[in-house]
């Protein structure tokens, strides 16, 4: 750290981000409509600087989390020289806007302080439906991603402090549950409306060049620390393989192949071999991909690194286009978080042979994606959410039980405020006991959920 750095400051600078973000994501809990945001947690929040850099990040979902660089890069881009206070942009599509798919809007707000830009606050979350050929938008027979629902590109949803009431129309008409989709937009400005508050007075305290300072040192701070626990880890190339099912009436499996570089400081990660995209909603766009590179190389550390851009600089991913972990317009993307989990226990597989001791066995597969439409009283319900399970066992412990693996970090809805939302009875939810598999350090125990539907449904369930 440089010598114009005081540590107090930079710490207390750092911690009040780390507020601000977190503050966000409990803002976001407290204040949406439906349950897959209320109540399972399917969002993300991040503090960004005026490059356009996360500076941090809520505790939330880290699928999403390191989506933030390829979408902010797009931002700064397009609007960074023409932001106006007041502005916030939306944007959902994979291709061309930094989306993930398409029911995961990103929200976008510039902060200003004396007329300057000085950072970015930003919300995204998982929408109960945003249309396309099957409620809860993530059909996994989709062929292409015309088929998923409503595509927004990167653009204003509120113009100098002044709402786009046509694409709020826009949204609303093309949505199967108007009323959550609206009332978690609204959920999502509001937490950056918040953290712009707070953002404003943090800068006005300390000064806009002097914040910029430490700003800069933190990611710098970061970037060092993760060098430095690469350093630590055996050099060396490390590959493994891992499958899932084929899909269709001939399946053929579906591979994920990954090899590991870790020379120096730097750990490149190449998914050559990596099966082609396939005519399916599983295909995983290049920031989904980035997320679970971060993700499994932050596991593999012991230090505790600040969660802001600098830490990913040592990482490099190589996704060949055209494959499943980069797809081509128009794949669809929907399921991507089938292959977004499966990369990470592929990656676990080949980090597990750097330090076992640090590494779970593969968990199991991420959460399960239960979709149930129905009317009722004039109203669409859709449920949506995830069961999540366990993890697989660990070197000197057995697996852990009912909690979501490290890729998801999400919540299991609570069974009365599902039943008291959706029409439809919670007949069992619990362990499986000695699901876990025998051996020294046994995995997680398996999750069941058993539902009674008290209407005739739709639709079908659909698990992803």
């Amino acid at each position: 750290m440089k010598s114009d750095i005081d540590p107090i400051t930079f710490e207390v600078i750092k911690s009040a981000l780390d507020m601000l973000a977190d503050e966000m994501a409990l803002v976001i809990m407290r204040t949406a409509y439906s349950h897959i945001l209320r109540d399972a947690m399917d969002y993300s929040t991040a503090v960004c600087d005026s490059k356009g850099r996360f500076v941090a990040q809520g505790l939330t979902n880290p699928i999403h989390l390191g989506s933030f660089p390829d979408a902010m890069k797009r931002v700064v881009r397009e609007y960074g020289k023409t932001a106006k206070p007041g502005d916030i942009f939306i944007f959902n599509d994979p291709y061309g806007s930094g989306g993930m798919h398409l029911p995961d809007i990103f929200f976008i707000k510039p902060v200003f302080v004396d007329k300057k830009l000085v950072a970015y606050a930003g919300s995204m979350g998982h929408m109960t439906d945003i249309g396309g050929i099957a409620p809860g938008s993530m059909a996994l027979y989709a062929t292409e991603i015309h088929q998923e629902g409503l595509r927004i590109p990167l653009m204003k949803i509120v113009d100098e402090g002044n709402r786009n009431e046509t694409l709020f129309k826009l949204i609303e008409k093309n949505v199967r549950t108007p009323i959550e989709v609206i009332g978690d937009i609204d959920a999502l400005i509001g937490a950056c409306n918040g953290c712009e508050a707070g953002l404003i007075q943090l800068v006005k305290k300390h000064g806009i060049n002097n914040f910029q300072r430490y700003i800069d040192a933190l990611h710098e701070h970061s970037e060092a620390l993760m060098r430095s626990e690469i350093s630590k880890m055996k050099d060396g190339v490390f590959e493994f393989e891992d499958y899932l099912d084929g899909l269709g009436d001939e399946p053929k499996p579906v591979k994920f192949k990954v090899k590991i570089t870790i020379k120096g400081e730097e750990v490149v990660i190449d998914w050559a071999g990596t099966s082609p995209q396939l005519e399916a909603a599983i295909n995983g766009p290049l920031p989904t991909t980035n997320s679970m590179a971060y993700l499994a190389i932050r596991c593999m550390a012991k230090a505790a690194i600040p969660n802001c851009e600098g830490f990913i600089h040592p990482i490099t991913v190589i996704a060949p286009l055209g494959s499943l972990v980069n797809p081509t317009e128009p794949a669809a993307c929907a399921s991507r978080g089938i292959i977004a989990y499966r990369m990470l226990d592929t990656m676990f597989g080949a980090l597990a042979k750097v330090a076992p001791e640090r590494i779970p066995a593969a968990c199991e597969g991420g959460p399960t994606s239960n979709q149930i439409s129905c009317n009722h009283k004039g109203r669409r319900y859709v449920t949506g959410g995830g069961i999540l399970g366990c993890w697989g066992g660990r070197f000197h412990h057995d697996g852990l039980d009912g909690v979501s693996n490290p890729g998801a970090n999400m919540s299991n809805q609570p069974i009365e405020l599902l039943e008291a939302s959706v029409p439809l009875a919670v007949t069992r939810y619990g362990l499986v006991e000695n699901s876990g598999g025998p051996g020294k350090s046994r995995g997680g125990y398996a999750l069941i959920r058993e539902f009674k539907i008290l209407l005739n449904p739709l639709f079908r369930i659909l698990n992803n």
